[in-house]
């Protein structure tokens, strides 16, 4: 049976039987998997806080005719303070359930696994999270393929969800949204600019604004109804 060393974050958990656990990771080197945790359920188990929500672990896991199994594994960063925020609950819920709903079974994303890690991590630290999930936004449907065009127009600038970015157009059309140009750079910082490097403060109905144009674009490229997770904010 071949052992497989990987880096693991859990993005659900469920249990099985009266001992296990059912849980959906996105895994660095074999992407969204499902694993069968036997025992992790039990106070002094080594899994329990191996397959809790949101925590980073790495792991050696085996291929098994249903599922795979967790031969060892060390945690990594058990993103507990996560659960301190409602806020950041919510949005740490949000990222979770994008990657399982963006990724099929077995389908790797080297560059996604370390932007969400990246992004778990500092978000559970910081007040000020959402230049940060606007950058994650950014980033995320730019390393699928999908870099929005940040480009200014001569005249007006609408974000346009159908045509991947800025258009200029005379009036407003549906699935266009109107930009001045300094949302248009701060979103181009927020894209070329490190996670942990972004501290840069910006209108609090700006954000919302932008954050709600990103979460259309993204649906309609990866072809996602709905984010339920987002319904509780």
């Amino acid at each position: 049976m071949e052992k497989i060393r990987t880096e693991l974050i859990v993005l659900s958990e469920q249990k099985y039987g009266e001992s296990s656990k059912i849980i959906r990771v996105f895994s660095k080197e074999k992407g969204k998997i499902t694993i069968l945790a036997k025992g992790a359920l039990n106070a002094k188990s080594p899994l329990v806080s191996i397959t809790q929500l949101f925590s980073h672990s790495n792991a050696y896991i085996n291929k098994g005719r249903s599922f795979y199994y967790i031969e060892s594994a060390t945690i990594l960063n058990s993103n507990f303070k996560i659960r301190k925020k409602y806020e950041t609950l919510i949005i740490s819920s949000y990222i979770l359930e994008l990657l399982d709903k963006t990724f099929l079974e077995g389908e790797v994303n080297k560059k996604i696994f370390d932007l969400t890690v990246k992004t778990l991590k500092i978000i559970q630290n910081i007040n000020y999270i959402m230049p940060i999930i606007l950058a994650f936004e950014l980033k995320y449907i730019t390393f699928l393929g999908y870099r929005p065009s940040l480009e200014l127009q001569e005249k007006n600038n609408y974000f346009s969800i159908k045509d991947g970015g800025i258009v200029d157009l005379d009036e407003n059309q549906f699935g266009c949204y109107l930009l001045d140009k300094k949302d248009i750079y701060y979103l181009k910082k927020l894209l070329y600019t490190s996670l942990d490097e972004i501290d840069e403060r910006y209108d609090s109905d700006k954000l919302i604004y932008l954050h709600n144009i990103l979460i259309e674009y993204i649906k309609y490229n990866l072809d996602i109804n709905e984010i339920n997770s987002l319904a509780l904010i």
